[in-house]
């Protein structure tokens, strides 16, 4: 599930055995390198240390179990190497399972991992019963993602039809159309996906936790509560949870077990918690209840590096009658004509599902554009106000696409193996300028912008820096302002000529994206970034006069001007959820325009503007 997004913004905006499955679960810090594939496994202890464990500390387990220990009626499906079922602490636990792996019917776990996730739902749930899917062929973790990849949605398909409310996958499955359409399967079925987050030290996280439906975990020092270095980190991130527990091995022996792989199971076992009380909730208000009950980190509010915050189980459990829901997508009806110009678009994303919306400068007059279970994200809008360029995908992979300015007429443009970004329409309407990149394996090779023409045609390269993104037309066509890569600085490009020069430099630590040229191409909004906040900044076209408009604690992204320069439209964390804004060009008269009540917002181009409904 999307996370919930909420920053407060300020004027503005034991002997160890730590296992490992496809780069999901690490080390335990110092005793192996993090974010390492494999693991060694150490001698295990004779005892599993529950009471006392930081872990449970950490949750406020033994606090929620004076609420509620689980109930055998709620299940929680584990998708996974399989499960020791002779382990003294499984047995009885276990009320159902597939081999989806080797086939032969046993659930054995050969490896070892599948039981030490069995083992965490079960010390955090102590009474829910527990489902086994094992998808790991004899090959154990090294089992080929072609076979993964058949075998993913069939297990959470599977779970779901036998009673699952809660489906743990701590390890990383290939991307695939089935998964995904398994996953919503699960939501429609008021399932909940639960993920590790992945541990490779970056913000794109692993799949399934990156697909906005899952609710993708993150791990923190059960003792200190920090952010794991190698926990994966992003806007996909949707909770935190400690990445290192006591908990079964095989041969009835304990363990410790760190990792995102660990922290998944605590969310999963803290959610068994709470179905077992309100069985009747719906699996987006458990997620609602499980963001809004979390414990706050890092940045004041939901941010990159530990989503909504660390799991609280005693919150959790105390929640439903205490804590009202964060809701969907809650916004006005429309009060125009289907044929009236609507000059901003923009994506929210609700219950997982990110889709294109359009409005009126006034906030008024949302209407949604596209449904689905792709993430449809960045849109842009024709000077004309005709047409809407967009991003759809995953996030790893995308690729550009067209559709008319009311949803219809949808239109893929490029193919690309790694995957585009930022499109911008010319003033003229004529081509769509993007970003494009390549990967070698999960190596990127490199950024460069790119031209096409609206109907597929004239697929043209503008640069051969393998570092540019972002990029933003001039009112006159003639120059583009973009983004370095590996620096983080803005530049500006002649269209003919090919020289450009630098517009800023960002300080270290930070980069300057998300461009946008004014009506009179003599100023450039952007977002200045440091991975978990961002305030937006203008600056005179020729480098000089930057000024700061937002001073935030918290994230604004994503800025674009009124058609009559005086204003900037951005999205904004204020609250509880994300918003989107407008602000004078001179950092004065902030106004909140779209109060989305959704999970993250970003704010397209708009180009093409009605006058009458121009908030400037």
């Amino acid at each position: 599930m999307r996370r919930a997004l909420g920053v407060s913004v300020v004027g503005g905006c034991l002997a160890a055995c730590v296992l490992s499955v496809a780069g999901v679960a690490a080390a335990r810090p110092g005793a192996w390198p993090s974010g390492s594939a494999e693991a060694p496994v150490a001698a295990a202890h004779s005892g599993a240390a529950v009471v006392g464990d930081p872990a449970l500390a950490m949750i406020h387990a033994e606090e929620a179990w004076q609420v509620a220990r689980g109930d055998p009626s709620t299940r929680v499906a584990i998708i996974d190497t399989g499960i020791d079922y002779t382990h003294p602490h499984l047995q009885g636990r276990m009320v159902g399972g597939v081999d989806l792996g080797d086939g032969d019917g046993d659930l054995m776990d050969d490896i070892g991992h599948g039981t030490a996730v069995a083992g965490i739902v079960a010390t955090v749930c102590p009474r829910c019963s527990l489902l086994g899917i094992k998808i790991f062929s004899q090959q154990g973790l090294a089992t080929p993602y072609a076979l993964l990849r058949r075998r993913s949605g069939a297990a959470i398909r599977w779970a779901v039809n036998n009673g699952a409310r809660v489906i743990n996958v701590s390890n990383a499955l290939p991307r695939s159309s089935a998964l995904l359409a398994a996953i919503d399967y699960a939501q429609a079925h008021d399932a909940v996906v639960v993920a590790a987050a992945g541990n490779g030290d970056d913000w794109q996280g692993v799949y399934p936790a990156a697909y906005g439906p899952v609710v993708s975990v993150g791990a923190a020092d059960p003792t200190t509560a920090a952010r794991y270095p190698y926990s994966a980190f992003g806007p996909f991130l949707d909770i935190t949870a400690p990445g290192l527990m006591d908990t079964d091995a095989l041969g009835g022996l304990y363990t410790s077990f760190g990792g995102t792989s660990a922290a998944a199971p605590v969310v999963s076992g803290a959610l068994g918690l709470l179905f077992s009380l309100h069985p009747e909730l719906s699996a987006s208000e458990a997620v609602s209840l499980l963001e809004a009950t979390s414990r706050d980190a890092g940045i004041p509010g939901a941010d990159d590096d530990y989503g909504a915050g660390v799991v609280d189980a005693n919150a959790l459990v105390r929640s439903v009658e205490n804590v009202r829901p964060r809701a969907g997508c809650a916004v006005p009806p429309p009060t125009h004509g289907a044929g009236f110009l609507r000059p901003i678009v923009f994506v929210s994303s609700c219950e997982g599902s990110f889709d294109v919306y359009s409005m009126l400068q006034d906030g008024s007059d949302v209407r949604r554009l596209t449904t689905g279970a792709a993430v449809d994200r960045h849109p842009a809008l024709s000077s004309q106000g005709r047409r809407i360029a967009f991003l759809r995908g995953d996030f790893a992979q995308d690729d550009l696409y067209v559709m008319r300015r009311d949803g219809t007429d949808v239109r893929r443009l490029t193919h690309f193996q790694g995957g585009v970004e930022a499109p911008a329409w010319s003033p003229d309407s004529s081509v769509v300028a993007f970003s494009a990149y390549d990967r070698e394996g999960s190596e990127s090779k490199g950024s460069d912008l790119y031209t096409i023409r609206p109907d597929g045609t004239q697929l043209h390269r503008v640069t051969r820096l393998g570092f540019a993104t972002n990029p933003s037309w001039s009112p006159d066509g003639k120059r583009i302002v973009f983004s370095t890569g590996p620096y983080g600085d803005l530049w500006v490009m002649k269209i003919k000529g090919g020289s450009s020069r630098h517009l800023t430099h960002a300080p270290t630590g930070v980069r300057d994206v998300s461009p946008s040229w004014s009506p009179d191409g003599k100023r450039i909004a952007f977002a200045r970034r440091d991975g978990s906040s961002g305030d937006i900044f203008v600056v005179d076209a020729n480098g000089s006069h930057r000024r700061q408009l937002t001073t935030s604690d918290g994230d604004c992204r994503s800025p674009t001007w009124t058609s009559s320069g005086k204003r900037i439209l951005f999205s904004g964390r204020y609250g509880e959820s994300p918003d989107i804004f407008s602000i004078a060009a001179n950092g004065s008269d902030l106004r909140p325009l779209l109060q989305t009540s959704a999970s993250e917002v970003e704010v397209g181009t708009s180009s093409a503007v009605s006058p009458a409904a121009d908030v400037g």
